[in-house]
């Protein structure tokens, strides 16, 4: 499973910020191969910066990056948001509340049945 981290409104900082978040985990670590890989034209145009791509060994997986991703995102500004794209199809969260990790959860475990 791969998928595409971006933080919207995106600071290159920011961006690195989160992948070196990422890559701290360890748990996170063995299940899921992370890099970093430059904005395409369109990103950079729609304010995207790097994109973080990350193959998850296993679908269970998929929980524990929004969680990983959701805490880095609770202590930053309100107007910060980070968009996983998976199959084409983006779903975004901000001001991550335990709903809205279940959520976003809940709609990539959909496009991932959908395959």
């Amino acid at each position: 499973m791969k998928l595409a981290i971006s933080v919207d409104g995106d600071s290159h900082q920011d961006s690195l910020s989160l992948y070196a978040w990422l890559r701290e985990d360890s748990d996170l670590r063995a299940a899921a191969e992370l890099s970093l890989d430059p904005p395409d034209r369109a990103s950079e145009d729609m304010g995207t910066g790097e994109v973080i791509s990350a193959v998850l060994q296993h679908a269970e997986s998929l929980t524990s990056i929004v969680i990983a991703v959701a805490a880095w995102l609770r202590p930053r500004s309100t107007s910060t948001s980070v968009t996983f794209t998976y199959n084409g199809i983006p779903v975004t969260i901000d001001n991550p509340t335990e709903e809205k990790i279940k959520a976003v959860c809940a709609a990539l475990e959909r496009r991932d049945d959908a395959r």
